[in-house]
């Protein structure tokens, strides 16, 4: 028994201290589009930003390296060892601007520097003449390793973090302990060139190297490159200035102890970092925090950022995965970060998570959620054949709840004859289908089939399906995605099962026995409500049919309520009589819906 125990110690140390596989790398294409490099999936996924999703998608290796029927098995769990050697590109950093042909991807496991050709940038795949987006190309790029390096052999690089100025005029790429490199982006003559220089060596940038993320801030004149203890502000154009260097280590650490930095932000004079409490490993605890620093000089060559506060999470507790406000978010070794264009949140990849988190700025700092896009069999789909979890399913019926918890919720779906909660591709696609019906001002929030459940991966793979009775994930059964659905835009957040939220609840798939008795008044802001018959009656019973295209025609239970901003006279102290499990309840002015979307 000692030795079992000892066992699953030293597993449980192993994923603590060691980087795990998911999304690594970020960058953005536009106000709605993001590019993200996900090491679980070896790929580069384009993600919606306002709806969560995936919509293109690039695999980094030769196919013929795909999983066999054998492997199967093993990639539950991130056991599948044999991709070290099986040709896979292991993505870390990925970088591209609005003008360029090229996106640029660091690999630090193959200590190497890629480029892959687009056959047009991607802002311009977003933006069709017809204002639709188009990434179907994307898929077909090909890609080619720069081989062309200054001062350094391949195997004494470390890779990190890349990004490109806006216009395009130069790229950058950390080195882990040899300092920045510069590149050109529109390099075009040679396949494996790309004009790299170094730019600025690691002994005249920081007391303790370890270089890792890499930004430009909001202006595009500076760079912003993280180091395991600071944070280095840089002349992107003129490296002979002087280099402002922040000990953030110093500033930010909490109760004394030692701290390890990510990635950096630079907006206006805030400083946006992420870490997390250093210890005698690399990397350290998974639990990690968003930290604000500002700026008290107004000479830019003179920066002074001595206050420092966490915006958002809580590194004392461990990794896991929470949105909400300040505290009580909880962040699962989060790598890089970004500004959205309109300046009006971080984007930041939450690795072990394999999700995309939004953190907002401004009025709203603090508040953070999830876009999601590992779901619905994802990795089995890519490489195992696998369908999707989602099924057809058709009908609707309607009623109203005040408050419910997802295991209430779920359940009197399954009382209903429903299959349960609504997936949230089933959900998107709702949206997509009825987006020119939606009335503009209309919101709902609702439970979703998504579980929150999550797990480390040492080498590419998946947790398994959270809803079987036996799978791989180490965290977050008990918290459940809740969706927020608004004109053209869905937000997600991750909550407790067993929480109470006022909410509209949409039940799909078909069951047994369903019950088509249940009807209610339809509400006054439901975000479907101009697809419904409009009644004289305020009573009135309304039963509608919907057909959602994504997989087939859907059928939907809706549990309807009046839902108009912030209620700040709800009362959710109420614990359901009904209920199997302790409810908790929570106050609906705290609650991220309450809060623009965009």
């Amino acid at each position: 028994m000692r030795i079992l125990q000892a066992i699953l110690l030293l597993s449980s140390l192993i994923s603590t201290l060691s980087t795990g596989k998911g999304p690594v790398g970020l960058t953005t294409i536009t106000q709605r589009y993001a590019l993200i490099a996900d090491s679980s999936l070896d790929a580069l996924l384009i993600i919606d930003v306002e709806m969560g999703g995936i919509v293109g998608h690039l695999i980094l290796h030769d196919r013929q390296y795909d999983l066999s029927g054998s492997d199967y098995d093993k990639v539950v769990g991130g056991k599948w060892s044999d991709v070290d050697k099986d040709g896979w590109m292991d993505p870390t950093g990925v970088s591209t601007c609005p003008s360029c042909n090229f996106v640029f991807v660091t690999s630090s496991k193959l200590k190497q520097f890629y480029k892959i050709r687009l056959d047009r940038p991607l802002k311009e795949m977003a933006n069709n003449d017809d204002g639709s987006a188009d990434f179907s190309s994307f898929s077909q790029s090909e890609w080619s390793a720069i081989t062309a390096w200054p001062d350094a052999t391949s195997t004494e690089r470390n890779l990190r973090m890349t990004t490109i100025m806006g216009d395009g005029d130069m790229g950058f790429v950390v080195d882990l302990n040899l300092g920045i490199y510069s590149f050109d982006p529109f390099e075009d003559d040679h396949p494996h060139e790309a004009d790299v220089q170094l730019f600025l060596p690691a002994n005249k940038l920081s007391n303790t190297p370890r270089l890792s993320g890499c930004n430009m801030d909001a202006s595009g004149s500076k760079l912003i490159v993280t180091s395991k203890s600071e944070v280095i502000i840089v002349h992107a154009k003129h490296p002979e200035k002087k280099v402002v260097v922040v000990n953030v280590s110093d500033l930010c650490a909490e109760d004394g102890r030692n701290m390890h930095f990510r990635d950096a932000v630079l907006l206006n004079d805030d400083l946006f970092v992420m870490g997390n409490a250093a210890g005698n490993s690399e990397d350290d605890s998974a639990a990690m925090a968003l930290y604000k620093l500002t700026n008290t000089k107004v000479n830019d060559d003179e920066a002074m950022f001595l206050k420092c506060e966490v915006v958002a999470g809580d590194i004392s507790d461990e990794g896991r995965w929470r949105d909400g406000v300040g505290a009580d978010v909880r962040f699962t070794r989060p790598h890089a970060m970004l500004l959205r264009p309109d300046a009006s949140g971080l984007l930041i990849t939450d690795i072990d998570n394999r999700a995309l988190r939004l953190a907002k700025v401004g009025k709203y700092v603090g508040h953070v959620s999830t876009i999601s896009y590992n779901e619905d069999n994802l990795f089995a789909r890519l490489y195992m054949q696998r369908d999707p979890y989602t099924q057809s399913t058709r009908l609707l019926d309607s009623g109203v709840i005040k408050e419910v918890s997802a295991i209430r919720a779920d359940g009197d779906c399954k009382e209903a004859g429903y299959a349960g909660l609504c997936t949230l591709p089933e959900l998107r696609s709702k949206l997509v289908q009825s987006q020119n019906q939606i009335s503009q001002t209309a919101k709902t929030v609702v439970w979703t089939d998504q579980s929150c459940a999550s797990c480390w991966l040492n080498y590419p793979g998946y947790c398994g399906d959270p809803t079987e009775t036996v799978n791989d994930a180490e965290w977050g059964s008990q918290y459940q995605m809740v969706a927020t659905l608004m004109a053209g835009r869905m937000n997600t957040e991750c909550l407790k099962r067993t929480e109470e939220v006022r909410i509209e609840s949409m039940c799909c798939g078909v069951g047994t026995g369903i019950d088509t008795s249940k009807s209610s008044p339809s509400p006054k802001s439901s975000v479907f409500d101009n697809e419904q018959p409009k009644s004289s009656h305020k009573g009135k019973t309304i039963s509608i049919m919907l057909v959602i295209a994504c997989m087939g025609a859907v059928g939907v239970f809706l549990y309807r309520r009046d839902y108009n901003g912030i209620d700040e006279n709800y009362d959710a102290t109420a614990v359901s009589e009904e209920a199997d499990l302790q409810l908790e309840t929570i106050t609906v002015s705290d609650r991220i819906e309450d809060i623009p979307l965009s």
